[in-house]
């Protein structure tokens, strides 16, 4: 659905309504950087998506039609696949993760499933299940009700270096601008 939205209103599969803007200053990073990025990467500052990926790619054994569960990821990889491709893919000044906040529904389907499958597995799933769950929730806290500095206005916030800097990182820009940077 969101392909064919793309192609309909905008001429392209990747097309989302920001015209040139989304495509000169594409270089192909945003896509990983969604993901990954130490800024804004859905991954780094939510790892228990990925268990939710997982759960979705193996719905079968989650007790959810497969191609229901195929088609919710679907969905995920075409919005990563729109956002990705606009030159501003971080989300600006908005902190956390302003350009997936589409899939949260999904994601969210995800994350229930995938605690039926890895609340009751082996020690070692449900340990890295429960950190990454305990993770994402203290680090979106901290977002949420700390007071940021201006160091981290500047860096976390605005992205003024960038969503690959290391110091983009919250809980980093959190803690040194704490120590008075």
């Amino acid at each position: 659905a969101q392909l064919g939205y793309s192609l309909f209103y905008f001429g392209s599969i990747t097309g989302n309504g920001y015209g040139r803007e989304a495509i000169e200053g594409w270089t192909g990073q945003g896509w990983l950087g969604l993901l990954a990025s130490p800024g804004r990467g859905l991954l780094v500052y939510s790892p228990c998506l990925a268990f939710a990926a997982v759960a979705l790619f193996r719905g079968e054994r989650a007790q959810i039609d497969r191609r229901v569960s195929l088609l919710l990821l679907a969905a995920v990889a075409a919005l990563l696949l729109v956002m990705g491709r606009w030159w501003c893919w971080w989300g600006g000044g908005s902190p956390g993760d302003r350009m997936t906040s589409d899939v949260t529904p999904i994601l969210g389907v995800g994350l229930a499933l995938a605690h039926r499958r890895f609340a009751n597995a082996g020690p070692a799933w449900r340990w890295a299940w429960l950190v990454s769950c305990a993770y994402a929730c203290a680090v979106h806290i901290l977002i949420a009700f700390a007071r940021p500095s201006g160091f981290v206005t500047e860096q976390f916030l605005r992205v003024m270096s960038g969503p690959w800097a290391w110091h983009a990182y919250a809980p980093v820009t959190y803690v040194l601008g704490f120590f008075g940077r």
